[in-house]
């Protein structure tokens, strides 16, 4: 279940690393599946959690901001706009 979370909402992050040229952030917390993450981790194993999120790579920062925030960086595939 968690691993489907994780995939649902945070899917760019966990297939490859976002490239720091074409970075850009993206706020889901309106999203349906924003809800549903963040109540499948209130009540989720904290050891198994950590594990997960070490496993994936994911920072305690993206964690922190995607938890309270609702913010996901994504690629955009694009160079920014000078």
């Amino acid at each position: 279940m968690l691993g489907g979370t994780f995939n649902l909402v945070l899917a760019e992050r966990l297939c490859r690393k976002v490239c720091s040229h074409c970075k850009a952030t993206k706020i889901v917390s309106d999203d349906p599946k924003f809800a549903y993450a963040k109540e499948s981790f209130k009540d989720f194993d904290e050891t198994l959690l950590k594990k997960e999120i070490a496993a994936r790579n994911i920072s305690q920062e993206q964690r922190d901001t995607f938890i309270t925030d609702g913010v996901i960086a994504i690629g955009t595939g694009k160079d920014p706009e000078t």
